[in-house]
C-alpha cells in the first residue's frame, strides 16, 4: 500500500518555482511587488529599531520597537511594531488592569500619543501602527519625523518605559554597528520581446541595502519563455552614449515554461560587472541567445528616487 508523505521530491519543488515563475509573471507583465507596493519606480525602505528600559530600578520591564517607512515616489506606508514584558498587570478594586498609552516625542519635544497598547494578565503587551488605518495628527508627516526622538510607555503621566529613536538613514548614509537603521532601495523594469509574436517575458530588479554591519548590492534577471528548455541566454548592459558592453553573465532555460534567473549577490561574494548598480543605472539591457540575437530588452532600473518615470 502506498503511504502519503510530505517530502517533496528536488524535481517537483524545481517544477513548482518554475511554475509559479511563469504565472508570475504572467500575472502581473513583468513586474514585481514588495510589501504591497509594485515596483515600477524605486520604492525606498528606512528602518529603525531599538530597546525601552525600565524607568524604575526596581522594575524588570523591558520593551522593543521596530519602525518601517517604504516609500515609493508620494506614496508611503509606515509601520510600527512594539512589545513589552514585565508590565505590572495586577487588576485595581474594580477589577480593571492598567492602561498603558504609547507615546512617540519627536527631538523638539513634540508628542504624538498613539494610544493603548494590548496587556496580557501575563504582564506582556503589544502594539501596532499602521499608516492606512492609524494616523499621527495633523502636525507630523510620518513616523520618519520622530527620528533622533525618543518613545515612551506612560501609566498615565508616569513613564514605565522609554527608549531613543535612532535617525532614519538616506540614500549614502553609512550605518554604523548599534545604531539600530538600515536603508533600501529597490526598483524593477519590465524585459519586453523583440518580436511581436514572442511569448517571452522578463523583469530585472536592482537592490541595494545599507546595514550597520554590512551593505550589499543584488541585481535579479528572470525571464519566461524566451527560448527552449536547455537554451542559455546572455544578459548584456549596453552604455547609451558609449555603445560599450558589459555582460552581466549567463541564465539557463529550465522547466515546462523555459524559466531562467541570474542572480548578482555581493553577499555571497558576487562581483557586480560594469563597476556597480550605480554605474549600470539607465543603461541598456538585452537578453541574447547562443546565435546573439535579441530576445528581450529594456533598462537598467534606477535607484535614484528622483529619476523615477
Amino acid at each position: 500500500m502506498r503511504t502519503s508523505t510530505n517530502s517533496t521530491s528536488p524535481r517537483a519543488a524545481n517544477a513548482r518555482r518554475h511554475i509559479t515563475a511563469a504565472l508570475f509573471l504572467s500575472a502581473v507583465g513583468g513586474l514585481c511587488a514588495v510589501g504591497g507596493l509594485t515596483i515600477a519606480g524605486t520604492v525606498t525602505t528606512k528602518t529603525v529599531r531599538g530597546k525601552l528600559r525600565a524607568s524604575a530600578d526596581e522594575s524588570d520591564a523591558a520593551g522593543r520597537f521596530n519602525m518601517d517607512v517604504r516609500e515609493k515616489g508620494d506614496r508611503a506606508k509606515e509601520r510600527l511594531a512594539f512589545t513589552a514584558t514585565g508590565l505590572d498587570a495586577a487588576k485595581d478594586d474594580n477589577g480593571d488592569r492598567p492602561t498603558y498609552d504609547l507615546v512617540l516625542i519627536t527631538s523638539d519635544d513634540a508628542e504624538a500619543d498613539l494610544g493603548a497598547v494590548k496587556l496580557r494578565r501575563n504582564g506582556a503587551a503589544k502594539f501596532k501602527y499602521r499608516s492606512k488605518q492609524d494616523g499621527l495628527g495633523d502636525d507630523f508627516d510620518g513616523l520618519a519625523d520622530f527620528g533622533g526622538g525618543t518613545i515612551e510607555l506612560r501609566d498615565g503621566a508616569d513613564v514605565v518605559l522609554e527608549g531613543d529613536i535612532p535617525e532614519f538613514l538616506s540614500a549614502g548614509d553609512d550605518p554604523e554597528p548599534g545604531d539600530g537603521a538600515t536603508y533600501e532601495a529597490r526598483n524593477s523594469r519590465k524585459l519586453k520581446p523583440t518580436t511581436d509574436d514572442s511569448d517571452a517575458k522578463g523583469f530585472i530588479t536592482a537592490q541595494s541595502k545599507a546595514m550597520p554591519r554590512s551593505d550589499f548590492d543584488r541585481v535579479v534577471v528572470e525571464v519566461i519563455r524566451a527560448g527552449r528548455r536547455g537554451d542559455e541566454l546572455t544578459v548584456v548592459a549596453i552604455d547609451r552614449n558609449t555603445g560599450d558592453e558589459t555582460e552581466l553573465g549567463t541564465l539557463k532555460l529550465r522547466g515546462r515554461f523555459q524559466a531562467g534567473a541570474l542572480k548578482l549577490d555581493t553577499r555571497k561574494g558576487d562581483e557586480i560587472p560594469g563597476g556597480g548598480i550605480g554605474d549600470l543605472d539607465g543603461q541598456n539591457i538585452e537578453v541574447r541567445d547562443s546565435d546573439d540575437a535579441v530576445v528581450l530588452s529594456g533598462r537598467f532600473p534606477s535607484l535614484d528616487t528622483s529619476d523615477d518615470e
